[in-house]
């Protein structure tokens, strides 16, 4: 903890209470470790798919922790928000949306993986952020639309599970 690059803490509750709940959120905001001592059982299964997933995913977890907005991390993943991530299928989206973006989508125009890889060895002489280059190239080609329909196909295939989201059409 005391290593200049050792990421965030997140901690509710405490050990003599049967509250505790810790997550370590390393450098790169990917959740490194987790550590739960609980009086009441508690769904293992779901934190175990927390590990390796950026704190964004879970809900901007550390802007939330750090605005005091998370009391109690048992409670936080027991949201109707997280349980697609729990959804046994969610691996499946994962790649699906990792496929599409490391695709070469439109013929004049490399994959958004093949552009951070390019910024990344300054292929790229920027006038923006990199950060700010990559969100625009997505949202203004084919990318964006595609990983919406993915989603979107995620969700209405698996809406029997997870009534909890909506999407166009099911109003």
């Amino acid at each position: 903890m005391a290593q200049p690059n050792f990421g965030l803490e997140i901690v509710t509750g405490n050990a003599k209470n049967g509250t505790y709940f810790r997550i370590h959120i390393n450098k790169y905001k990917m959740v490194e470790t987790i550590t739960c001592l609980s009086k009441e059982p508690f769904p293992a299964s779901n934190y175990i798919r927390l590990f390796g997933q950026h704190e964004q995913l879970l809900n901007n977890l550390c802007n939330r922790y750090k605005d005091k907005l998370i009391p109690d991390l048992y409670s936080y993943f027991m949201e109707p928000w997280c349980m697609a991530l729990f959804h046994d299928r969610f691996i499946d989206l994962r790649k699906e949306l990792r496929q599409i973006l490391t695709s070469k989508e439109e013929e004049d125009l490399p994959s958004i993986e093949q552009l951070a890889q390019q910024i990344e060895d300054e292929e790229i002489n920027l006038k923006e952020k990199p950060r700010n280059y990559l969100k625009r190239v997505y949202q203004e080609t084919i990318y964006k639309s595609l990983v919406e329909k993915s989603i979107l196909d995620y969700l209405h295939y698996n809406h029997y599970h997870l009534p909890m989201y909506a999407w166009p059409g099911i109003i």
